[in-house]
């Protein structure tokens, strides 16, 4: 059963771990759109309007970075939370993360049930300010 039609758009490059999220969210209700790097990531959320994000950083043609600040600069995705997923634990990524607007810093490996206790937490919190 889908949880309200939500929308989740998964955007990692590694295959495994792609196909990892995107079962784990259906398993939880969602449906899931899917983008293997930055370029295509655009082009998803532009056509699927998702309710959130999981956005790698490092990824093939546009990295996350650019995906984010890009995604939050247009009138139709700029308020779609966008939660990062990386094993880049610097306090330079946090702060960059934070400074192209994201709205998580999610580091790998992670919980799963505590990934989906934040998605979960996330878009309560949207349904409840709509």
């Amino acid at each position: 059963m889908q949880k309200d039609c939500k929308t989740i758009l998964v955007v990692e490059d590694e295959p495994a771990l792609r196909r990892f999220l995107e079962l784990l969210l259906r398993k939880n209700g969602y449906d899931v759109a899917v983008a293997s790097d930055g370029v295509e990531a655009l082009a998803r959320a532009d056509e699927k309007k998702p309710d959130l994000v999981l956005l790698d950083l490092m990824m093939p043609k546009m990295d996350g970075f650019e995906v984010c600040q890009r995604l939050k600069s247009q009138s139709t995705t700029a308020k779609i939370p966008v939660f990062i997923l990386t094993a880049r634990t610097t306090a330079e990524a946090r702060e960059r993360c934070s400074a192209v607007g994201a709205d998580e810093f999610i580091m790998k490996p992670y919980n799963p049930q505590d990934l989906m206790d934040r998605v979960e937490k996330r878009l309560n919190e949207n349904q409840s300010q709509s």
